[in-house]
């Protein structure tokens, strides 16, 4: 251990002593400085509005909303991380490789390991540095806005450091493979490029999906930034580190062996590789994932009253997404939307971690009249196995009209995209709706939920004597207020039942 640390301090001092430590220490306190004054101009603009008291509007709310979450300073300074480590990590082994001083190091009883870990370390410490001047930007906004939520601020540093630590881990392991600097900064660069895009690759092909979700440090430091601490995101982190750290160390290795011994550390090569895929798909599995709302107001978790819901669900739940080609609205339910469609959830698989969510498809007729109009001269089968097609779906994984209603019968809902909750011998129907926000919210999700432990309230409605309908559409009827399928605030989609009551024939109940 003394080793590591004295390798660390040597590293950290010739770091110094280049100006591309002090280059970039300055730039990254400029950085910060504009993004700071730029986010209290627009405070400061705020407050304004505040002495006109404007209904909701608070500075503690925008303090705690923008300063430091997803669009605030945080976000903006994780962001310029991507380009500053490759600058920094570019001379780590390759300045050992370029001036031949790497044959002493093989030649000296010092471990691989310990010259890997000790310039890790140095790197690290140097980035504790740069957290530590963004600390600084913590404790005057601390003094000078009203508000301020420390659990989020804590979380958005631990994210941005975890998400450089990880950075930096590629940065020493593209330094090992080459002796040009430049060209390490380059592949760095490129390393880091491919972690933040490799999410998007293969998306529509299940077992490919998995493996390039997980690889993708897209979107990762954003939970932290929002508040949101989750063990498979720290893991996450702490896998990357150690993969790209061990296979520097493994590939440093090969410049001792001959040929021979080469060959089998390839082999050990690919198990390692194998073993944290292995461990990062384990560590990500629902039932065995912890997380802590770090944020004041906990708005990254379902409500009280949600939670008791959740809590009194005894059997294993299972969500059937019925997704028709034909629906305007298919284009959510295709599997390469699948990870984005399941994060919908998360907040409910944190109590319900048994949850299993399936896709069903099928095509049938239903109202999309553009859809009609674009292949006006195709059959049903023929237009669905066209949609297909270009959605790369098989066709045999669609199911005819035929065969969806042996499953079950979607006239009702108009053959649109649906979504069935089944929990024992219950089932309910979760929809989306035709306003900007599309997807339910916790409360229409909840009160899904609710109707498995409550019976739906019953809402009469007088009919046969010229009041207002609760079937047609016009302007002045209910059908969209009390029974309207794509409607947020309709009662059908709230946990209510309508019931029409026709007073000439019976009584009222």
């Amino acid at each position: 251990m003394k080793t590591i640390f004295k390798i660390a301090r040597v590293e950290l001092a010739n770091l110094f002593f280049a100006p591309i430590a002090w280059i970039l220490l300055g730039i990254f306190s400029v950085l910060i400085g504009i993004t700071l004054t730029d986010s209290f101009d627009y405070f400061l603009y705020i407050q304004e509005f505040l002495k006109r008291d404007v209904p909701g509007l608070t500075i503690e709310f925008l303090s705690k909303q923008n300063n430091f979450s997803y669009a605030g300073i945080f976000y903006r300074i994780s962001s310029v991380m991507f380009f500053f480590i490759p600058l920094l990590t570019m001379g780590v082994m390759s300045r050992e490789y370029h001036s031949g001083t790497i044959k002493l190091l093989y030649s000296s009883p010092i471990k691989i390991r310990a010259i890997i870990f000790g310039k890790y370390l140095a790197m690290i410490l140097y980035t504790l540095l740069l957290i530590s001047i963004l600390s600084i930007v913590l404790l005057f906004v601390r003094y000078n806005l009203a508000g301020m939520d420390w659990g989020l601020a804590l979380s958005g540093l631990i994210g941005i450091f975890l998400l450089t630590c990880a950075y930096i881990a590629i940065g020493v392991f593209m330094s090992c493979l080459t002796s040009y600097q430049i060209v390490a900064a380059i592949s760095t660069l490129a390393a880091l490029s491919f972690f933040n895009y490799v999410g998007r690759i293969g998306q529509d092909y299940d077992m490919i999906r998995e493996i390039t979700y997980w690889l993708s440090m897209a979107g990762r430091s954003e939970e932290f930034l929002n508040g949101l601490i989750s063990s498979k995101d720290v893991l996450y982190y702490v896998l990357i580190i150690s993969l790209f750290i061990g296979l520097s160390i493994l590939v440093v290795n090969l410049g001792r062996y001959s040929k021979e011994k080469q060959f089998y550390s390839y082999f050990k090569i690919g198990g390692f590789i194998v073993g944290i895929f292995i461990l990062g798909y384990i560590s990500s599995l629902p039932k065995l994932t912890f997380y802590y709302d770090s944020t004041e107001t906990k708005q990254n978790t379902l409500s009280v009253r949600s939670q008791e819901i959740l809590g009194q669900i005894e059997d294993d739940v299972k969500i059937t997404t019925y997704v028709n080609l034909f629906d305007s609205d298919f284009s959510i339910g295709l599997p390469k939307n699948r990870k984005m469609d399941i994060k919908r959830f998360e907040k409910y698989m944190r109590f319900l971690p048994g949850m299993k969510m399936n896709y069903v498809f099928y095509y049938d007729t239903t109202e999309n009249k553009r859809l009609y109009n674009r292949y006006s001269d195709l059959g049903e089968a023929s237009m669905a196995q066209e949609v297909a097609r270009l959605n790369k779906l098989n066709i045999k994984n669609v199911l005819t009209p035929a065969q969806i209603r042996e499953i079950i019968d979607l006239s009702d809902e108009k053959n649109k995209f649906v979504r069935q909750i089944e929990t024992g011998d219950k089932k309910a129907f979760l929809r989306i709706y035709n306003d900007m926000w599309k997807h339910p919210g916790e409360s229409e999700i909840t009160a899904c939920f609710n109707q498995f432990l409550e019976d739906p309230i019953q809402v009469g409605i007088l009919q046969s004597n010229l009041e207002r309908s609760i079937i047609n559409a016009k302007k002045t009827d209910l059908k969209y207020m009390i029974n309207g399928l794509r409607v947020r605030s309709s009662l059908i989609n709230n946990g209510f039942i309508d019931r029409a009551i026709m007073i000439d024939n019976e009584e009222i109940p």
